[in-house]
């Protein structure tokens, strides 16, 4: 077995282990079985950036240049995400909705070709880096933007019902997930303009245009223009909570389809993942 697919089946057991402690802890709201699991995100990230590097000392470059190496990617950059706030806010139910999210990308990942190819062409550019490593932290900060918004929802129904679930005392207060969730959209906007930028750029220099009417292209925009609305109506017109979160929601429902579905179905110029 090559280094790299051990890294990354110890990392996916290691995730496995934290999510299952993350569920436990919301049941019984244990600080010690949160430790467990928090200590197996840790480890998992360890072996998953092992993985990474490993692959990319086999290939010469970072790898994310089909989609089994950009689905580990995104979720090692979900990883990242989910740690830095984990670790600020001290959100121990964060990870209930986070880590999920990272083993549904190992598991679509664990049934693709894990072959090692040369760069095409296309590739062999210095943008390649630059584009696709903000799209996938933009992907992530995104992610953690539906995590506060479907929080904020969940909090708000239980608030409403007056018949609070065993860990609505794990949720954080309204006003705090509706203020992180702006912050977080705003963060991943910048992050995915600059990435989306980037990508016209490098367009021009390949194929000699900025635009394309490539299916990824068009998606992606659709996204962008979701978070567009996002940010017009809470800063213009003053939306907060529940609109804004259902807007958070949709705009990283929009991100998934646009990177999975078009992946997966090979369309248009986005074909390497």
């Amino acid at each position: 077995m090559q280094l790299d697919i051990l890294f990354f089946d110890i990392s996916i057991v290691l995730y496995l282990f934290a999510i299952i402690h993350n569920f436990v802890f919301a049941a019984v709201k244990k600080e010690r079985v949160f430790m467990l699991g928090f200590g197996a995100v840790i480890a998992g990230f360890f072996f998953h950036s092992a993985y990474i590097v490993s692959r990319f000392i086999l290939s010469g470059y970072i790898p994310f240049t089909n989609l089994f190496e950009s689905l580990v990617f995104f979720a090692w950059t979900l990883v990242v995400i989910y740690l830095i706030f984990s670790l600020k806010y001290k959100f121990e139910i964060l990870g209930s909705f986070i880590l999920p999210l990272v083993f549904l990308c190992y598991f679509y990942a664990v049934f693709l070709p894990k072959d090692i190819n040369p760069l095409s062409d296309v590739l062999k550019s210095p943008w390649l880096n630059f584009h696709v490593i903000l799209s996938f932290f933009g992907y992530a900060t995104f992610a953690l933007a539906f995590s506060t918004g479907l929080m904020y929802l969940m909090q708000e129904h239980y608030v409403k019902a007056r018949k609070p679930a065993p860990f609505y005392y794990l949720l954080p207060p309204l006003d705090v997930l509706d203020e992180l969730n702006s912050r977080l959209v705003s963060i991943g906007f910048f992050l995915f303009t600059i990435s989306i930028t980037s990508g016209a750029f490098w367009a021009h220099q390949v194929w000699g245009s900025y635009w394309h009417w490539d299916p990824k292209v068009i998606g992606a925009l659709i996204t962008w223009l979701i978070y567009v609305i996002y940010l017009v109506c809470r800063h213009v017109y003053g939306w907060q909570g529940k609109k804004v979160a259902y807007l958070s929601v949709i705009g990283f429902w929009s991100a998934i389809l646009t990177y999975i579905v078009i992946s997966f179905f090979k369309l248009g110029l986005h074909i390497f993942g």
